[in-house]
């Protein structure tokens, strides 16, 4: 980078930052997440609040105190998370939200991210039914009945739910609607259910400030319905309506034109609360494509307690190849797609599919024309989603659990996954096929299912031979084997590297059998040289040596530089010893000693030489040496010696610039008395022969500046923007990034200075 530009940034920022607070407001986070804007969600397996309030962090006895301004943290709130093995916090932050996340989760025992956002995974907003005639026969036969044989399941296992706990995760409920739920989870105060946003007992749906309804504001109340729905004869019936329902509300409001969403924190929250109170079944009708580590740590605890976890798959027709929506796609979250209704062979349109083998997304249920709860006495809702496809399959389980309540979660997973023999294609292609759950099959192949053993290996299998393995049921004594595939050839490789004279090859060993082949031989390399190296410059009375060594063997080869240039000072590659005003014509008469070599001079300049100007030298062979120019006391190239150059040296001085920052020439120059080190001295020099201070009228009361010290002043006043500054210079963004590292230092000094010159 040139230094002068240098200069010019540096004076820029120096002053902006001033006279403006130094901030940063930079947006890295992805466009498509989507999160409460000034919030961050901190987990930690320990506490890291003091009973003052301080954020600290402890390791081998020791504790380190976190400066709240530093961490870009305004305000820290611990939340409640049901776990005694778990620490969340709600943090306020200013700035960027993923750099600060970045810095904390630098600090290593705890995990911060944004409070990111979840909504509801309806595709059409609620449509009202107020005609409670015939509910049943017009819109729940053709899922209830013909796609997932519900009502044959109650009548042939005499199951309905009951005993079973299923914790329904959404935006509120209207509990007075028509038909609504009866068996309802309530806490020790007798309280239905619980809010997990705010900590409290209202599970009452969001509202607009001005009282009104939002569209969507009766999507948990379908949900509840689709599950539970009251068999009073009066309208539509629950898939397992003799299920316990444990309400949960974790939405928040964020505006009037916005429909109230959920927050990663009030999720987590939400399904902690559920583990802890018992529920064995939780319903996510709910997701983002942000994979938020608080959700999925509070899944892993549920699961791990024994509790099966269903959520949605979305609605935005895309495949997981393309986008993954989360919980659903976690792999111990059973995720669900949404069927057609009026082509029920396939998924409806709108619905988010697996191109990935069923590895995200595991069982397909009806989602279109679902019925379910409204708003008030006489309303329903018929809702369109996946939403609505996720209570189904958890009605279905809420029946496996009454009818076999020994059995685990895993294993109703795999039942699900096993019985369901129907299959549906995807909306866009009929490549991908998934499986359709049929609750009387799903109880049928759960009664009749084998109690096997482990699988016992009878053969070990070997490198050429199969083998065997064996399980036996418990109940009937019925015994499966399979076969073993040989276990083939594990070759060790030893591989024997060519050199320049000689042939390479590769063995193969089998660490099972000892069996051995060998590559056929690879050539030998020949020599690599390296590039010539300098070993010694010419000086102005002998030849100076190249040398290149061969990379494989180490054989090296040298050549003579002949002396091309006279009357220099030569000290590595650096030519010294210039005066003022030199230029480069003037340099190649006067100092070229041969002709039969080119001779290029890059001026630092215009066309007069100031330190880093580059003199280059190619030898009729090819050969080519670059040097160096050094003019003392010109450090920043533009053939003076001025005030600039004082402030450089005194930045050196100071320790906020050092030879690797301006560069060999430059810091060459600054060492203007030749003692090998740049110091006050070097300062002084530079001070007294100045041009600025030269050109002060100094016998002058008022000590006015002549029209070039106004230049100089104009100069270090323009600013120049941050954008003009780019990454195809890499020494330009080294000094960007120099000077925002010690910019506090850098102000007061460069104040200093400009009083002084003043």
């Amino acid at each position: 980078m040139n230094i002068k530009k240098f200069i010019s940034i540096l004076l820029s920022i120096i002053f902006m930052l001033s006279a403006l607070p130094f901030c940063a407001s930079a947006k890295t986070e992805t466009e498509s997440a989507e999160y409460v804007e000034g919030e961050i969600v901190i987990t930690s397996s320990a506490e890291i609040v003091d009973s003052e309030g301080n954020l600290f962090t402890s390791s081998d006895d020791k504790t380190v105190y976190l400066d709240f301004d530093e961490t870009g943290i305004e305000e820290l709130t611990e939340s409640e998370t049901y776990s005694a093995g778990e620490n969340r916090y709600l943090a306020e932050v200013d700035g960027n939200i993923s750099e600060v996340c970045n810095e904390l989760n630098k600090i290593g025992n705890i995990t911060a991210e944004p409070n990111y956002i979840l909504h509801t995974t309806d595709f059409v907003m609620p449509s009202e039914v107020t005609n409670n005639v015939n509910f049943y026969k017009n819109y729940q036969k053709w899922y209830l009945n013909d796609k997932m044989h519900f009502p044959e399941a109650w009548q042939e296992y005499e199951v309905t739910g009951a005993g079973v706990t299923v914790a329904i995760i959404d935006d509120g409920f209207y509990v007075n609607a028509s038909d609504f739920p009866v068996n309802l989870w309530r806490n020790s105060q007798g309280t239905i259910g619980w809010n997990a946003h705010n900590n409290n007992d209202n599970i009452a749906p969001i509202y607009k400030s001005d009282g009104t309804a939002f569209d969507n504001t009766a999507h948990g109340s379908n949900v509840a319905g689709v599950i539970g729905m009251a068999p009073n004869g009066s309208g539509g019936i629950g898939a397992a309506y003799g299920a316990e329902l444990m309400l949960i509300q974790a939405a928040c409001y964020l505006s009037d034109t916005q429909n109230p969403s959920f927050t990663s924190a009030s999720v987590a929250n939400a399904i902690d609360y559920a583990r802890q109170n018992g529920a064995d079944i939780i319903n996510l009708s709910l997701g983002s494509t942000s994979n938020s580590s608080a959700i999925s740590s509070a899944i892993t605890r549920a699961v791990n307690a024994g509790v099966l976890v269903i959520a949605s798959a979305g609605n935005n027709g895309t495949s997981t190849s393309s986008q993954k929506f989360y919980p659903a796609s976690l792999s111990n979250v059973l995720g669900v797609m949404a069927i057609d209704k009026d082509n029920p062979t396939q998924l409806a349109a709108f619905s988010n599919y697996d191109t990935n083998g069923g590895q995200f997304y595991n069982i397909a249920a009806p989602g279109v024309g679902i019925l379910g709860c409204g708003v008030s006495t006489g309303k329903y809702t018929l809702n369109n989603g996946t939403s609505q496809a996720a209570p189904l399959v958890a009605a279905a389980a809420a029946l496996y659990m009454e009818k076999y309540p020994d059995r685990t979660a895993e294993q109703l997973k795999a039942d699900m996954l096993d019985s369901a023999t129907e299959t549906v294609t995807a909306y866009s292609s009929t490549s991908y096929t998934y499986k359709s759950l049929n609750v009387l099959t799903l109880l049928d192949s759960a009664k009749h299912k084998h109690s096997w053993s482990a699988w016992i290996t009878v053969q070990q299998p070997t490198c050429i031979l199969a083998g065997l393995e064996k399980r036996t049921c418990s109940e009937c004594d019925e015994y499966e084997t399979n076969t073993l595939p040989k276990l083939g050839h594990s070759y060790i490789d030893e591989v024997i590297s060519p050199t320049c004279d000689t042939q390479g090859y590769t063995s193969h060993t089998c660490s099972r059998c000892g069996d051995t082949y060998t590559d056929t031989a690879t050539s030998a390399l020949g020599h690599s040289y390296s590039d010539w190296t300098v070993i010694t410059y010419p000086s102005s009375d002998s030849d100076g040596l190249i040398q290149r060594e061969c990379e494989s063997c180490h054989d090296i080869q040298s050549r003579a530089i002949p002396n091309v240039l006279t009357n220099c000072d030569f000290n590595g590659n650096i030519i010294s010893g210039f005066s003022l005003g030199t230029t480069d014509e003037d340099f190649i008469s006067d100092n070229v000693l041969e002709t039969d070599v080119e001779v290029t001079v890059t001026p630092s300049a215009g066309t007069t030489l100031g330190t880093g100007s580059q003199v280059t030298v190619t030898y009729l062979s090819g050969d080519a040496v670059s040097y160096y120019v050094v003019i003392y006391g010109d450090i920043n190239g533009d053939g003076l010696y001025d005030g600039i150059d004082s402030m450089l040296d005194s930045c050196v001085v100071s320790g906020m610039l050092n030879e690797e920052s301006l560069g060999t020439a430059a810091y060459t120059a600054g060492d203007c008395n030749h003692d090998g080190v740049i110091d006050s001295l070097d300062v002084q020099i530079l001070e007294d022969a100045g041009l600025l201070l030269a050109q002060v009228n100094q016998s002058s009361d008022t000590l006015e500046a002549s029209s070039a010290y106004s230049e100089y002043l104009n100069l270090i006043s323009q600013t120049v923007e941050a954008e003009t500054v780019t990454s195809t210079e890499d020494s330009a963004v080294n000094y960007f990034e120099l000077i925002v590292s010690f910019i506090k230092d850098i102000v007061a000094i460069i104040r200093s200075a400009i009083l002084f010159i003043r």
